[in-house]
This record gives C-alpha cells, structure tokens and sequence, in this order.
C-alpha cells in the first residue's frame, strides 16, 4: 500500500532579507524520504499577506549535485532573488545522477513523476502559490538543463515555461557516457526508451506544447554543438524557441549574467496573474440518495479538456468536457 504525501518542516533560515525554508517529504515514486528546500524572497510576506499569491520556479540540480551545490552553481542568484516575486523550489533527487526521467528499469527511480505529480502538490500546500501551469516554470544546469526540458516536454499539463542552461540534449551520444544503460537499459535492447527520452531526435514533441522554452550552451561547454543542433531541429519543425551561445562561458558554473538571464525570462512568462474565474455548479449523479453538487471556481484555461472532482466521501468522478474549465472544489450536500 503507498503512503500518503506528508511534508516534515525541519528547518525555516531567516537570512534577510530573503530566507530559505528547508524540509522534506515521502515520496511514492522513490520509495524514500526526499530532501527540499525552497528560496522565499523578500516579497513574499507582503504579497501572501494582502491576498497575492506566487509563480514558482522549479530548479533541478546537475550530476553530482545537491541542494547546496544547486544554489552554489547559480553565481550570485541569492543577491538577485529578491528583485523578484516568485519562489524557487528545489529538491534533491537522492543520489545525484537519477536524471530528472522515469525509469523502466528501476522501479523506484520516477524523478519525472516526482517532478511533475508530487512535488509541485508539496509546494502549492506549503506556500501561497498561484497553481496553474501558466505560472510555474522549469530550470537547472547540465543534468538539471536536461530535466526542465524533458519535463516540459513531459507535463505540459505543469509547467508552461523551461530555461536550460547547458544542458544535456543528446541522450544516445552524451547520455552514453554518463552510463544512462543504469536508468534505461542497455541501447542496444531497449533503443526505444533511450530514443523517446532523447532531445535531439524528438524536437517535434515540443510542437502542441503552448510553451516558453529558452536555453543555453557554447563552444567551451561539453553539450555545445548538442544544443545547437536541438535548437535547429525545433526551427526545422517550426517551434518558437530562443537558443543562444555564450562562448565565454565553461559548463560550470553558471554566471552571473546568465543567471539573470534565466531569471528575468521567468518573470516575463509565468508571472502573469490568473484569468477571471466564474463560481460553477454541475450536478453529479447517481451518489447514494443524496443531493450533492461540487461548487467550484473555473478558470478558464487553454488546451484544457478534463475536469476532475475529488469528493468528500472518498470517491472519485470524472467529467471529460470540451469546455477549457479546471476546478478547484468544494462540496455542498444537502
């Protein structure tokens, strides 16, 4: 039987005029406790306080990383967190080296779950946080840059924006040499998985995606030629994109300047407040023999079909309707 989600506050470090809120929680798709921290700018207080609510940006560390080394990687990203109102949210994967993807072959190791299912729930109960996939963005370096594009890629339904800053693309030429056979299986009996996981090969992925994606390399980074030839492959198939070189720059860390770069492109894309909601009421029926209506706030979302209601017995209904409407419940009986 899975347990339940739960969160453990270990440790909230003032450090003014931002802080850093530190915790942990149980994960289902990991089987073990999961470290996380989270960058709380100055902001915050005052947003939360007076009804606000913020976007957050989901960091994700490189091979051989932790949450330290997350931050530390970032030149000066503390310095500059607190001319912007959105929280960054990071967790560590356990070992390191478990690439932000799913495993088939380890049955324990869905880095892409946790991304997309489990952590965001997390944060969004823990913090006032705007909880749409408008405003919540994916970002990291090398193995880190790898993870926010898959996991674009992967929970579009989650995220509306990625920043890479050089990161992997070519799963079957780099992914080779970081032994990925360990998550993966080997190539040569389990191409498919490898191919479907891959950057470089499946840009047309990203094609029905509405989405911001910007990313980064250079002729001293490891994955330069890589990212260019990502980014040519999502021009060749039409997919707006931005991609620069920043031949100044080796693959570690990543420099102040970028850093800005990756920060103020989030505070263009998914800082935008929600739409207009509207109160909702839609009959379900047959429960039992009494009345019971989920009343709602709908937001109008795009390229949203399914709406789903968690009642407060337990049970589980579904509404599959062409509006573009997302409801968050409550339930009235009579």
């Amino acid at each position: 039987m899975k347990k339940a989600l739960f969160s453990i506050l270990i440790l909230t470090v003032s450090i003014w005029p931002y802080s850093i809120h530190d915790g942990s929680f149980y994960s289902n798709y990991t089987n073990e406790a999961m470290e996380y921290r989270v960058i709380i700018p100055a902001s915050y207080d005052s947003i939360t306080t007076n009804g606000g609510k913020v976007p957050v940006v989901y960091m994700l560390h490189c091979l051989g990383g932790d949450l330290d080394y997350n931050i530390n990687s970032h030149i000066d990203l503390l310095e500059m967190i607190d001319s912007y109102d959105f929280l960054i949210a990071m967790v560590y994967d356990g070992s390191g080296g478990k690439w932000w993807l799913d495993s088939p072959v380890r049955t324990y190791s869905q880095m892409s779950s946790v991304i997309g299912k489990e952590f965001p729930l997390l944060i969004d109960s823990v913090f006032v946080t705007l909880q749409s996939r408008d405003n919540r963005g994916l970002t990291g370096h090398s193995m880190g840059g790898y993870g926010s594009m898959h996991n674009l890629r992967n929970h579009p339904d989650v995220f509306s924006a990625a920043f890479s800053s050089k990161g992997m693309c070519d799963m079957m030429g780099s992914g080779a040499y970081y032994h990925l056979e360990n998550l993966l299986g080997e190539y040569d009996t389990d191409s498919v998985e490898w191919h479907k996981r891959d950057l470089v090969t499946q840009a047309d992925d990203f094609k029905d995606i509405d989405m911001s994606l910007k990313f980064y390399s250079g002729d001293l980074d490891i994955f330069g030629e890589e990212n260019r030839d990502f980014s040519e492959n999502l021009t060749a198939a039409g997919i707006t994109h931005v991609h620069y070189d920043d031949n100044a720059e080796g693959h570690s860390p990543m420099g102040a300047h970028n850093v800005k770069i990756m920060l103020d492109f989030f505070d263009s894309t998914i800082t935008k407040q929600p739409s207009v909601t509207r109160t909702g009421f839609r009959r379900l029926q047959p429960l039992h023999t009494t009345n019971t209506y989920a009343v709602a706030l709908a937001t109008f979302l795009p390229q949203t079909a399914q709406i789903t209601f968690h009642l407060v017995n337990g049970r589980h209904v579904q509404y599959q309707g062409r509006a573009p409407i997302s409801f968050t419940p409550v339930i009235y009986k009579h």
